[in-house]
């Protein structure tokens, strides 16, 4: 808890010095420690977090971006906010940030209401590509559901496959994704499951 106060300390000096690097930086690091995204040991602070993240945001850095999303994303008292949710996620997508893919598709499949699929299955889909294993797995089950887009079987199979395969990068426990998998194989016929089999055994390793 120590460290972390005199972290606290140093980024706020860092960004009262006024440079580029530190406008952006400083607020984000600041806005990191206060948002509780990841286990610092500062206790959360939602307008803090808010505050500092929306100085790096709007100077347009990217991980701000991103993680902007996310406070909204998760709310004040879990009341998340979509539409500033959305808003940053976007920003920080266009920028390239990867994980910013996944959390569109699950703001648009879980947060929003109605549910808007649609984008929430093209979301999940680059995630998928990119390499998240929530992501294959959020897509796989897409894939399986009747929610409004065509339902695939052999590309539900193909992407649990791909995410069971991806198990130890996942935070996902093993036991959920084998019982999609073995769920949506007992669904396909022999030509089908070997067809699948097939395209996972050419499939590059690198996603």
């Amino acid at each position: 808890k120590q460290d972390v106060l005199e972290a606290h300390d140093i980024y706020l000096f860092l960004y009262s010095q006024g440079d580029e690097y530190s406008k952006e930086l400083a607020p984000f690091m600041l806005g990191s420690l206060y948002a509780g995204l990841e286990d610092f040991g500062l206790e959360r602070d939602y307008q803090q977090a808010i505050k500092w993240l929306t100085i790096s945001a709007t100077a347009g850095h990217p991980r701000s971006q991103y993680s902007l999303g996310l406070v909204y994303q998760n709310g004040d008292n879990d009341q998340p906010d979509f539409e500033k949710a959305e808003y940053w996620l976007l920003k920080a997508a266009n920028q390239g940030v990867t994980p910013a893919y996944h959390r569109l598709g699950l703001l648009y499949g879980t947060v929003k209401q109605p549910p808007d699929y649609e984008r929430a299955f093209n979301w999940t889909k680059l995630a998928a590509i990119e390499g998240s294993p929530e992501a294959q797995y959020n897509f796989a089950v897409l894939n399986a559901l009747d929610n409004g887009n065509v339902k695939n079987k052999e590309a539900a199979y193909y992407w649990a496959l791909v995410a069971q395969i991806n198990i130890h990068k996942s935070k996902i426990s093993k036991e959920e994704v084998d019982a999609l998998v073995a769920d949506i194989r007992r669904g396909l016929t022999d030509e089908e499951r070997l067809y699948v089999e097939k395209k996972i055994a050419q499939r590059p390793k690198s996603k």
